[in-house]
């Protein structure tokens, strides 16, 4: 659940980095968050979210491809962005995951929605480590 925190708060604030506009990248990023918002009140028990997963996981994945292409973005320039995140679509977010969160079973389905996109966040970070502070 840790994690899921740390993808969000990454997607709206990096996500405003780009060589497009920074206002491109933060509604790409809360559209994505709004959908999964909708895919997660959708679901109402394990079975249902057991099946969410492949929905699930592509919503996470799309967040990471957006933060990674900001954070390119941010490496190449050296630049540095701030964006407000917005707290009332940050709070439905976190309203839904705890609804599911109740049962303890589905963290299980939630953590397995969100590996793939961490584990690329992570390749990407690894790959590209001490390259964003030495261009600060």
């Amino acid at each position: 659940m840790k994690h899921f925190f740390v993808i969000l708060i990454l997607a709206v604030s990096l996500s405003g980095c780009s060589n497009k506009s920074p206002e491109y990248f933060q509604k790409k990023g809360q559209a994505i968050v709004q959908e999964l918002i909708i895919d997660l009140q959708k679901i109402d028990d394990l079975e249902s979210l057991r099946e969410a997963i492949p929905t699930l996981q592509a919503h996470f994945d799309a967040l990471s491809d957006v933060m990674i292409e900001a954070r390119k973005w941010q490496i190449k320039t050296g630049k540095t962005c701030s964006v407000q995140p917005d707290p009332s679509i940050n709070q439905h977010l976190v309203s839904e995951l705890n609804r599911l969160l109740r049962n303890p079973l589905a963290r299980h389905f939630i953590e397995k929605s969100q590996q793939t996109a961490l584990e690329k966040l992570d390749a990407f970070e690894k790959k590209h480590q001490g390259v964003f502070c030495k261009r600060l």
